[in-house]
């Protein structure tokens, strides 16, 4: 019987490859010219973005539910508390 394993790295990187594919596209159809696609903790990552360009401020959706970590979202609360600069918080819903 043949054994049909795929390696995660493997999976991993093709995954990335077409987040990448599907962000230059969508950032093409509206105007979005500087793009990034990253691995890891969303809110870690932002807020390393937020340092390596010394950003004043930074903008991020929210889903609207009750409580405040379901209204904002992990990714959110964690920028708050994470962040060295104004986190603004957008509706979505």
């Amino acid at each position: 019987m043949e054994s049909y394993a795929t390696n995660p790295d493997d999976l991993q990187d093709k995954i990335l490859e077409k987040t990448k594919e599907m962000s230059n596209e969508l950032g093409d159809k509206i105007g979005i010219t500087e793009r990034r696609v990253m691995l890891g903790e969303p809110a870690s990552k932002i807020c390393e973005l937020q340092a390596t360009y010394e950003a004043d401020a930074i903008v991020i959706g929210s889903h609207g539910h009750s409580g405040w970590k379901l209204m904002l979202g992990s990714t959110a609360i964690n920028l708050l508390h994470g962040a060295t600069c104004d986190v603004l918080t957008v509706y979505v819903g």
